[in-house]
């Protein structure tokens, strides 16, 4: 028994750290972040997209068998996939329910730059072959919502931060390595994929070791 609880929490890991990265990607520029909690946070879109997989922050039950919670996810945010977690006084990032706690260096992937797009498909893909639950959500609905909370989210990080709103295309990323070289192989349901779900990583998109992340 204990080792089926093992194996569905170690499972449970791999869906989060997976979607993550497949939504999101490291960056240098100065409105690089994500919130950790809220709406436009990794876990309530994760929830949004594919129900039963995120135990809901309504249900007041111990028994959470089969489902990750909040909790968890930042968990596996942090040692998994390596982002980094920082605290922002900044005004305008700590409204609502997004608290003063944020991702630093990472920014959702946003499908209305072709660039970002591609990658989305080819990560969504790749998720449904890895994991049958993503099957239920249709790329048009994940495409959607992804657009809707990098959208939003990018409006209130630019908004706090005063820049001028610019294009993601003439940045450079890096794939962290949990998306490992076997994503490429892996066709989508009825045909190969145009480019291969993992590009070589840029060196050059690396955070400098003990880079100062307070905004």
């Amino acid at each position: 028994m204990a080792q089926d609880m093992d194996g569905c929490t170690e499972f449970l890991n791999e869906i989060v750290s997976n979607f993550a990265l497949a939504v999101t990607s490291e960056t240098k520029r100065p409105d690089g972040w994500i919130a950790k909690k809220g709406r436009h946070s990794i876990q309530n879109v994760l929830e949004e997209l594919v129900p039963g997989v995120v135990w809901p922050k309504n249900k007041k039950q111990c028994r959470t068998i089969g489902m990750i919670t909040g909790a968890a996810i930042l968990k596996v945010l942090g040692n998994k996939c390596g982002f980094t977690s920082v605290r922002t006084r900044r005004q305008g990032l700590d409204r609502e329910d997004m608290g003063t706690w944020l991702f630093a260096n990472r920014r959702w992937l946003c499908p209305s730059c072709s660039g970002d797009m591609e990658r989305l498909k080819c990560n969504y893909y790749f998720l449904c072959q890895m994991f049958p639950c993503f099957t239920r959500c249709p790329l048009d609905r994940f495409l959607s919502v992804v657009d809707r909370v990098s959208t939003s989210w990018n409006h209130i990080v630019q908004q706090a931060l005063h820049l001028r709103c610019s294009s993601f295309d003439a940045e450079t990323f890096q794939i962290p390595s949990i998306l490992s070289s076997q994503a490429a192989a892996l066709p989508p349901p009825g045909g190969q994929p145009d480019s291969p779900v993992l590009p070589p990583p840029d060196a050059s998109d690396a955070t400098p070791p003990g880079r100062d992340h307070r905004p």
